[in-house]
């Protein structure tokens, strides 16, 4: 009786180590969703298109009181995207933004010209509304940022005057990235002051606000 109780138990024994074995390698397996084990945190974006002035950067030189005769541009620039969640991303970005000049002749019948550009130092905040593994994905921005805006007049035989102003900005749009490239749509509101283009006692606040427009290639997945 008693080598039978014994084989019982030896065999007892022999059967439950590896179901314990096995339930523990069960245990350690994580789900994840397909590729994203793949994916790195961060990617880096090339952008371009065109940038739209308004308020007084679009009002008439002539005419307006603020007016720099400004016309759609073109913009250039690139930004620094991770990742902090699956679908949300941080990071900072650079533009350099020129828009179109104002050419006039004054009533001397001596051509002169302005010309205005800004660069925009941002960190943006992008909120994709569907997860990486996705190939085409709507997303929110929004963000602040430093500008340096400059104002430059040229007239002829008298040479170039510059002005600059630096100032906070905020910006907020929306984009589509499709696999690699994207698109996307921003308004940068951009209030700057330039004490030196009005009179002592003058308001020096001016309106740059504008509108991009923009094309995204991004490295990275």
């Amino acid at each position: 009786m008693r080598a039978r109780f014994l084989l019982i138990t030896v065999l007892l024994i022999a059967v439950s180590v590896p179901a314990a074995a096995q339930t523990r390698r069960v245990g350690v397996i994580t789900s994840r969703p397909p590729g994203e084990a793949q994916l790195s945190p961060f990617q880096f974006v090339l952008e371009g298109g065109a940038a739209v002035p308004y308020g007084d950067l679009n009002d008439p030189f002539i005419g307006t009181e603020k007016g720099m005769g400004a016309s759609t541009g073109y913009e250039i620039g690139a930004r620094l995207r991770y990742y902090i969640g699956s679908s949300t991303a941080v990071g900072p970005s650079f533009h350099w933004v020129d828009f179109a000049d104002w050419d006039g002749v004054d009533p001397d019948g001596i051509p002169y010209s302005v010309r205005t550009s800004l660069y925009r130092y941002a960190i943006d905040f992008q909120q994709f509304l569907v997860p990486r593994t996705t190939m085409v994905r709507p997303y929110l921005t929004v963000g602040g940022a430093v500008v340096h805006n400059r104002y430059q007049d040229w007239l002829q035989n008298e040479g170039t005057f510059d002005a600059t102003s630096t100032n906070l900005s905020f910006s907020v749009g929306g984009g589509l990235a499709m696999g690699p490239v994207e698109v996307s749509v921003t308004w940068n509101y951009n209030p700057a002051e330039f004490r030196q283009l009005v009179p002592e006692s003058g308001d020096p606040s001016f309106d740059w606000s504008y509108l991009s427009v923009r094309g995204g290639l991004a490295l990275g997945r």
